[in-house]
């Protein structure tokens, strides 16, 4: 993927194996993954009125938009809250309790928690 202009979302990519990392949004990008050693990813775009701060925190501790996190189950669990429930249609209900699965997650990353559920 190749933008040269960003996004108007940030991005976050979380990688299963190798490393994930964060792309504010507006930021030119390119990313691709290695044809011998692929990876697996969940990626969720996302913008709101605190969205930049959110940003700023996973990027206060990373290396070229890169924070150093290990791979967390539960982390992939609250994703897969997050899409399951999407499926199911964006009423109002659904999309505030999709975003309070979201911050869950996001603060996970930001504050470089091991989640226990």
């Amino acid at each position: 993927m190749e933008r040269d202009s960003g996004v108007s979302q940030h991005i976050i990519i979380y990688c299963v194996e190798g490393r994930g990392f964060a792309i504010p949004a507006g930021v030119p990008h390119k990313y691709a993954a290695n044809e011998k050693d692929p990876w697996t990813i969940y990626w969720i775009h996302f913008k709101g009125d605190i969205a930049g701060y959110i940003v700023e925190l996973i990027l206060q501790h990373s290396k070229n938009y890169k924070p150093d996190l290990i791979y967390n189950e539960n982390r992939i669990k609250l994703f897969e809250e997050i899409y399951s429930n999407l499926e199911k249609g964006y009423s109002g209900d659904n999309l505030r309790y999709v975003n309070m699965i979201l911050y869950h997650f996001l603060s996970s990353i930001s504050m470089k928690r091991n989640l226990i559920m």
